[in-house]
């Protein structure tokens, strides 16, 4: 099968490539499935801290009231729906009713106010994320509602991302998260994968859980593999040991040659809302003055920025926030053209 690659400079790609020798054979009776990484999780708790070393691997065994898709749009896990009151003040999320943990016990309302409650009281990773809510409530044991104390259009969308994957109460409960290392090591999950090994400095594999409630996967393994070289890690891609790869591991002298190579590679490209701000003291000096700011953006050429910084692989941006939230942007509020004679103006 074609090699899958990732290029990730604000932009994602993902190819796969053919190759006798790749980690996932049709002809094997279990598909197999092997991403890098360049670091090992500290924990498989996914709510105690903020960890990118888990967060792939937490993804494939826990579930969230809702999840980002790969267009950052949020759409139903655990939660089937929500509903908003006219006022926005009030939040009420309705559950499937099939799903269970990995020990056979039913996930209910009681795991979300569980999970939550634990999160705002101890202050773990993620709890501003709860910030605008006054209390929570659980009518029913698939029904959660959420009392705002003020309206708070990013709180789908905050609870589909980090630091909100729920637990199972009947495990957890009266246990310090921080200090749990049998759930840390290995929890008791709900996803479509279930944990089978960590391989401590080695790998983390999980396996298909065929209790998920929802479309069974079509992989039996996912392993997440430890590699900390940049260059090892791409050897091993290049020797089939490894099914994927970021592209900000690959040479850019390859990395044309690679996307060009369509018969053996299959690439994915995706930009990423991840921008980098260079902010000034707005208040002394002389950025205190608009004029000297809108000299600035005047003066910056930020298509040439972009293609000088990225290769060309990043797309200027043209708002001050990330344009891939179309629902977002505001064209009456996009940043200027490239103006040097604008911009030695209002120096002037």
């Amino acid at each position: 099968m074609k090699k899958l690659f990732v290029v990730l400079l604000m932009v994602l790609f993902v190819l796969t490539g053919c190759s006798g020798g790749g980690s996932q054979e049709e002809t094997k009776e279990e598909q197999v499935y092997i991403v890098p990484q360049d670091g090992e999780p500290a924990t498989l708790n996914p709510d105690a801290i903020s960890d990118d070393f888990n967060y792939a691997i937490v993804q494939n065994i826990f579930p969230r009231l809702y999840k980002l898709n790969n267009a950052f749009n949020a759409i139903p896990d655990l939660a089937t729906s929500f509903d908003v009151s006219d006022d926005a003040l009030t939040y009420t999320f309705h559950l499937r009713d099939n799903a269970v943990w990995t020990d056979g016990e039913p996930v209910t309302s009681a795991d979300v106010l569980y999970t939550y409650n634990e999160i705002i009281d101890k202050q773990y990773a993620n709890a501003n994320v709860f910030a605008s809510v006054a209390s929570m409530e659980a009518p029913d044991d698939y029904t959660v509602v959420f009392n705002m104390s003020e309206p708070d259009g990013s709180f789908v969308a905050n609870v589909s991302w980090y630091g909100t994957f729920i637990l199972p109460e009947h495990v957890l409960a009266g246990t310090d998260w921080m200090t749990n290392d049998e759930f840390s090591n290995n929890p008791v999950s709900c996803g479509p994968f279930k944990l089978d090994a960590w391989n401590k400095g080695t790998d983390v594999q999980l396996v298909r859980d065929d209790n998920y409630w929802g479309d069974a996967p079509i992989l039996d393994r996912v392993i997440f593999t430890v590699i900390s070289d940049p260059s090892t890690m791409y050897q091993a891609w290049l020797n089939g040991e490894i099914d994927e790869m970021v592209a900000s591991y690959i040479p850019s002298t390859d990395l044309e040659g690679i996307m060009a190579d369509t018969d053996n590679y299959y690439t994915v490209v995706q930009t990423w809302p991840s921008p980098w701000y260079i902010t000034f003291n707005l208040t002394d000096g002389p950025f205190a003055d608009v004029r000297v700011r809108e000299a600035v953006m005047y003066g910056v050429d930020r298509a040439d920025v972009s293609v000088k910084s990225t290769g060309g692989y990043m797309p200027v941006n043209n708002h001050f926030i990330p344009d891939n939230f179309v629902d977002a942007v505001n064209d009456d509020a996009a940043e200027p053209e490239y103006n040097l004679e604008k911009a030695q103006q209002l120096l002037e």
